[in-house]
């Protein structure tokens, strides 16, 4: 029986006005061409003229939820922080519909495999969600609203309980090594051991709301709520000096009036990886030309390095407290079988009616299924651009002169010095892409 004989007979001329409206979309413009011009803005620091590019409407209304998340962190590198509030609160509300809906919807799913690979709503990570809330949290902090910054850090400690959930598995397998290799009393594989549960609670969580939590519950004077983030943060990072217990007592001290005032220094370094298309040709005489295309991730977009810190005569490194390339990686990575399905029920569902084509229209239909197949052999390439690569902390008692200078590269460029706002505790809060860097200060109040 000759493939796909069951179809109707369609005449060459309608073959053309079935596959054309195809090409027009499945030649669609990649998100990585829609975002370009807002990111090479944020790039070069000018974070108001980017987020004005995002206020436009974006060309998909499937990558709305993306867009605003791209719209709400520009706003907040921007000191805009109750707009970036409005806009992540919309993102919010897309996001929520997903979580509750979470089904498989035909129509996208077919016209996915048909066409295009962004005809589907943008699937948002655990990450997306727990770094929504995070962000949400430092908006209420620049505004000088503690309690609403702990109710959104809630919420990420939600959505990071549902990632370890989903990803238990992993976690479990790699505590069963630590706990062998306790019972052989093998201390260097114990430490390996206890180096990867730590990894693993690192990349399906992130350090970074962890942190915040435990901050923000200690300068609120909720000792038991800092003691549970405390332990739990030092479970995820035990070699981070930064979050030992005593660096949270100071900070009660500080608020107390019982010690020297402190600086939290938090900075955001590079970009978090992206995803670009690898497509391998390939031709028959039966199908005709075609593109097998599938994603890859790529690291190192803005050489992801820390800051060292001068306060007087003394100066002070930063440590890694989250590494969003290790969460985005092990996300996608865990999504890679669904990602792989759809590529092949794409490629099969083309050759099926590339082969229809053939039996129909002779060379003009192979020379037409060559070219619907080379425009519509896309890869979903969205994912969050905005972020970093990488979060860094330091914690230091306040200068004397109340002056700190941030330095990405010691000995080659003069620091940038900020003047600190008087308060018992302040936030720094610094983005670095490069050797650019730009910070904000804030004073944080119970």
């Amino acid at each position: 029986m000759p493939c796909c004989s069951w179809l109707p007979p369609i005449r060459p001329f309608g073959w053309v006005l079935l596959v054309l409206p195809l090409l027009v979309v499945g030649g669609c413009h990649s998100y990585s061409e829609d975002i370009g011009p807002a990111m090479r803005l944020y790039a070069m620091g000018n974070h108001e003229a980017a987020a004005q590019v995002l206020e436009a409407k974006p060309r998909r209304r499937q990558d709305r939820m993306l867009w605003l998340l791209e719209r709400g962190k520009a706003l907040h590198d921007a000191g805009r922080y109750e707009e970036s509030i409005a806009t992540l609160t919309e993102a919010e509300v897309f996001m929520s519909r997903y979580y509750q809906t979470a089904t498989i919807r035909v129509s996208q799913e077919l016209f996915g495999a048909v066409a295009d690979q962004y005809a589907r709503d943008y699937e948002p990570m655990y990450s997306d969600a727990i770094m929504l809330n995070a962000l949400q949290a430092m908006n209420h902090l620049a505004l000088g609203d503690l309690r609403e910054a702990r109710v959104y850090l809630r919420r990420a400690s939600d959505r990071q309980a549902e990632s370890l959930q989903v990803h238990a598995r992993q976690v479990e397998q790699r505590r069963a090594e630590l706990d062998r290799a306790a019972q052989q009393l093998d201390h260097d594989a114990y430490r390996e051991g206890l180096s990867r549960v730590s990894q693993a609670y690192a990349d399906f969580t992130n350090p970074l709301a962890t942190y915040l939590a435990a901050f923000t519950a200690t300068v609120d004077g909720d000792a038991p709520a800092a003691e549970v983030e405390i332990r739990r943060l030092h479970t995820i990072l035990p070699s981070n000096s930064y979050v030992e217990p005593v660096r949270f007592e100071q900070l009660r001290d500080a608020v107390g009036g019982l010690g020297p005032g402190q600086v939290v220094v938090l900075v955001e370094s590079g970009f978090a990886p992206q995803i670009e298309p690898v497509r391998l040709p390939y031709a028959t005489p039966y199908t005709g030309v075609s593109l097998l295309a599938f994603p890859r991730l790529v690291f190192g977009q803005g050489r992801a390095r820390g800051l060292t810190l001068t306060a007087g005569e003394h100066q002070i490194a930063t440590s890694q407290l989250a590494s969003m390339e290790g969460i985005v990686a092990t996300e996608f990575h865990a999504r890679l079988p669904v990602i792989v399905l759809r590529i092949a029920l794409s490629q099969a569902t083309k050759e099926a009616a590339a082969v229809m084509m053939r039996d129909q229209a002779d060379d003009a239909g192979l020379l037409l299924a060559s070219a619907y197949k080379l425009w519509a052999s896309n890869v979903d390439d969205r994912t969050w651009r905005t972020l970093p690569a990488r979060f860094h902390l330091a914690q230091l008692d306040r200068p004397e002169d109340g002056r700190l200078g941030l330095n990405p590269q010691p000995g080659v460029t003069p620091p940038l010095m900020l003047d600190l706002p008087e308060s018992p505790v302040v936030i720094v809060w610094a983005r670095r892409v490069g050797s650019q860097l730009w910070a904000v200060t804030y004073p944080v109040l119970p």
